[in-house]
């Protein structure tokens, strides 16, 4: 064609890559605090201490449809685009959520980081126990950095309600935290 300008069809899909994925990050809070980087495909590998594969986790990909009616299009009517756009975000969103929910509900269960409550309903003492058996770390200041803890939303209506001796007990336990990953910290330097 004498008027084909590839560079424009390259300008409009990074304009919808790009739009669908902020809106799905403004959708679905979660992803708004995941740092991402564009790639090609691949999956990845749990590898325990010892060297050995624990788990395998191919990649799957996140697909979204959007359309543009030409009337619309030479009409010069942006609304639906738009619309469509905002819908893509939220399908794609939905599945990166998902998709991030199976990942880390296999990684857990394949490292042995899954917690059993045994039928124990949700409370302080327990998401304190679980906060003590999660590993932690420090960033390059020597801050704790505090793990991110994941709930369903009808999970999270049954959080119990704030007290001071649940943020003293939470203080007490980032303190002990701490002071575990300094200490192994240095007996790293010393060997």
């Amino acid at each position: 064609m004498t008027f084909e300008h590839p560079e424009y069809d390259l300008a409009f899909r990074e304009f919808v890559y790009t739009t669908a994925n902020e809106l799905a990050r403004a959708q679905h809070p979660i992803l708004a605090d995941i740092k991402t980087e564009r790639g090609q495909g691949g999956g990845s590998t749990v590898v325990d201490a010892r060297g050995e594969e624990q788990l395998d986790l191919p990649s799957e990909p996140i697909r979204f449809d959007v359309g543009w009616e030409r009337e619309d299009l030479l009409a010069g009517k942006f609304e639906a685009l738009l619309l469509q756009l905002d819908a893509a975000g939220g399908e794609i969103g939905g599945q990166m959520v998902k998709q991030l929910v199976k990942t880390l509900s296999a990684v857990t269960e394949s490292t042995g980081n899954v917690i059993d409550a045994g039928g124990e309903k949700f409370s302080f003492e327990l998401m304190l126990k679980s906060l003590e058996q999660i590993e932690w770390s420090l960033d390059e200041d020597d801050e704790l950095v505090m793990p991110g803890v994941l709930m369903h939303p009808d999970q999270a209506k049954n959080l119990p309600e704030e007290k001071p001796e649940h943020l003293a007990a939470v203080e007490d336990l980032k303190r002990r935290k701490k002071e575990e990953l300094l200490a192994q910290r240095r007996r790293r330097r010393l060997s």
